[in-house]
């Protein structure tokens, strides 16, 4: 009776210790599959679960770089209203109503001051009008306010609104590459920034149906539009509407393009 009660004993103690050692085991692969999950996650730069997004060459995500048209139709606005503050200010200006008595000038002695139509065998065409350039020193007299004290300047602040200078619109009468022909307002001689006296600005405005916006190409640095203006020739840029653009600079602030018309 006895054996039989040790022997009963022995068995249920060798069932427990077996049932514990596979307890054990599972538990340890559990915890050796979580350990491992979460060093994928790690080396992958997620969490466990979460979805990898894709991303270009730059390492940002695509989806998140492209402009939506809300987004758009607000650069075009900002940097228009940028552009038109500096015409309107600067570039449509009457500076022969300036007054220079006493203001060092530089006068410039068979310089292009205009053209005139002639005809001939080959038909009509325009011919230079030289005479004399004058140009009137920049200082808080004659232009209180300036606000840039080099053509470098200006130069920089064109293109904080347009690609280049020759894109822009309007913009580009404010530096004169050469004191004697006759474009540009500005010119940097040796001793200091001059306007030209003989200037009579007028540009153009340009007004905008920012509604009519049609996205022809929306890339992470290029986007590229058609929009009406509104206006005299409304219906005219409706039926052929420009084509506009904005790009990415070399410091990652949207800029325009040359306007297609």
């Amino acid at each position: 009776m006895k054996a039989n009660v040790f022997l009963a004993a022995a068995l249920a103690a060798c069932l427990c210790l077996s049932a514990c050692s596979r307890q054990q085991s599972n538990s340890g692969s559990s915890a050796d599959e979580i350990s491992s999950s979460g060093a994928e996650a790690q080396n992958s730069g997620s969490e466990p679960g979460s979805e990898e997004v894709p991303s270009d060459e730059s390492g940002s995500t695509e989806q998140g770089d492209l402009l939506s048209a809300d987004e758009i139709a607000g650069i075009f606005k900002d940097l228009d209203a940028r552009s038109a503050e500096i015409v309107d200010e600067w570039v449509n200006r009457d500076y022969t109503q300036i007054p220079i008595d006493g203001v060092p000038t530089h006068i410039l002695e068979n310089a292009v001051i205009g053209v005139r139509g002639v005809e001939n065998e080959n038909g009509s065409g325009f011919v230079p009008v030289y005479g004399t350039a004058v140009f009137a020193k920049v200082t808080e007299d004659t232009l209180p306010g300036f606000p840039w004290e080099s053509t470098e300047e200006i130069y920089a602040a064109i293109t904080d609104v347009y690609e280049s200078v020759s894109a822009s619109f309007g913009l580009e009468e404010l530096i004169a590459d050469d004191p004697k022909q006759q474009l540009g307002i500005f010119y940097q001689f040796d001793d200091g920034l001059y306007f030209r006296t003989s200037y009579i600005g007028y540009v153009r405005d340009l007004n905008w149906d920012y509604s009519s916006i049609k996205i022809l190409e929306n890339t992470p640095n290029k986007v590229q539009v058609q929009m009406c203006e509104i206006g005299e020739n409304s219906s005219t840029a409706t039926e052929f509407p420009p084509q506009r653009g904005i790009v990415k600079d070399a410091d990652g602030n949207w800029v325009l393009t040359e306007i297609q018309w």
